[in-house]
């Protein structure tokens, strides 16, 4: 079962979020820049990202954005 991870920009004010959306490029979570690109004008459209990720990396995913104090809520 997967599961999601919602960034919002009213939590993380002075992140940028290419620096969120390469994490999950390294995490294999997203696979091109063509969705790079699409990922940044949601956030630009929407002021949040959510990104699926597998149950078996989550713990890994959760203590990355932990580690560059990154705010996130789990669906």
């Amino acid at each position: 079962m997967g599961n999601k991870i919602r960034i919002k920009r009213e939590n993380n004010q002075g992140i940028v979020i290419l620096k969120v959306l390469s994490l999950f490029r390294d995490k294999n979570l997203i696979k091109s820049l063509q969705e790079v690109s699409e990922f940044m004008k949601k956030y630009e459209k929407e002021d949040e990202v959510t990104i699926n990720c597998d149950s078996q990396n989550i713990d890994e995913i959760k203590s990355s954005l932990e580690e560059e104090n990154i705010k996130y809520i789990i669906l």
